[in-house]
Order: C-alpha cells, then structure tokens, then sequence
C-alpha cells in the first residue's frame, strides 16, 4: 500500500478545517434567531447552509 503524498493530508486537514468553522458557524447562525432584529443574518445563514449541506451532499455520493 502507498503511502498518501503530503498534499493529500493537507488538503484532507484543510477540508476538516473548514468543516468545523462551517459548524461553529452555523450555530452562531441559529443563535442569533432568536433575537430581535437578526432576521436578515438568520435567513442568509439558513440558505448558506441548506446550499452547503446539499454540495456536500453531492460530493460524498
């Protein structure tokens, strides 16, 4: 068995790197429906994520 070259493991760490910024935002997201006067950064949130979670969807198929 190969052994994966280091630009494989960056772009894998890279990636779940990503992930967890996603996720940290996406709560921040949810937080802030409920409190007033967020609803416009809540709805962008909600529609980045639906769009995310289906791409990602995608790319693990």
């Amino acid at each position: 068995m190969k052994n994966k070259p280091l630009a494989h493991h960056l772009g894998s760490a890279l990636a779940n790197i990503q992930d967890l910024f996603d996720t940290i935002a996406k709560v921040f997201f949810k937080r802030l429906k409920s409190k007033p006067g967020t609803d416009f950064f809540s709805e962008m949130g909600d529609s980045y994520y639906k769009s995310y979670e289906e791409a990602k969807r995608k790319t693990e198929d």
